[in-house]
């Protein structure tokens, strides 16, 4: 029933990458209760995908130099034309990538894989200042604690928006689990920074735990 998951809601950078994580995590899950020959097969539908839109058959990722941005086709959500959702979309690219990586260390590796996983990470949180490729922590604003998803703030009028927090996390905590995987401590801080941060400003912001903000 895996390979029917793809496409029933989408076929672009979102609905891809969602599947794609409930997938990598559902392989992850039947190898460590022992199930190994269906953790293959799930692995095996994972690698395919990844190599599809990594190679550019069709669906695919590109880099725009004119937007600083790795730009995914099909576009849902506004992606491209207005640049939303970015760590939303790759984050769960992103998580998909950290459960493959697990069962295969080599397929991370920049020169494989993992250099696209890489140019990925860099869209969302690239923690240089000055970079001629991709801005400065493009979703996140380290002044609000949180980050913002609309990315022209048009948003119906509502400015830049962050209508789901729980995919930002989502998106944090993948980088946390992928500069462990791959020794990069310096990703793994920075994943360590965001998640905290987003982590906390949705229990103060969204959730009011303490009961000031009403």
């Amino acid at each position: 029933r895996a390979p029917a998951m793809f496409g029933r809601m989408g076929q672009g950078t979102y609905w891809t990458g969602k599947t794609l994580a409930a997938i990598a995590h559902l392989m992850t899950i039947a190898a460590e209760a022992g199930e190994e020959d269906a953790a293959r097969t799930l692995e095996t539908l994972v690698r395919r995908r990844f190599l599809q839109w990594f190679t550019g058959a069709g669906p695919r990722f590109v880099f725009d130099r004119s937007t600083g941005s790795v730009l995914g086709y099909p576009e849902e959500f506004g992606s491209v034309a207005a640049m939303n959702d970015h760590h939303f979309h790759y984050g769960y690219w992103i998580m998909a990538a950290v459960q493959l990586a697990r069962r295969d260390a080599a397929w991370a590796a920049p020169g494989a894989g993992g250099g696209m996983v890489g140019r990925l990470i860099a869209d969302i949180a690239t923690a240089e200042r000055g970079r001629a490729d991709f801005p400065f922590l493009r979703n996140f604003d380290p002044y609000a604690g949180h980050s913002w998803a609309g990315g022209d703030g048009i948003y119906f009028g509502h400015g830049n928006n962050q209508e789901s927090s729980s995919e930002a996390v989502n998106a944090w905590a993948a980088l946390v689990f992928w500069g462990e995987l791959t020794g990069d401590r310096v990703l793994r801080d920075l994943g360590v920074y965001l998640y905290l941060h987003e982590t906390e400003a949705v229990l103060q912001y969204w959730l009011d735990v303490d009961g000031t903000l009403l």
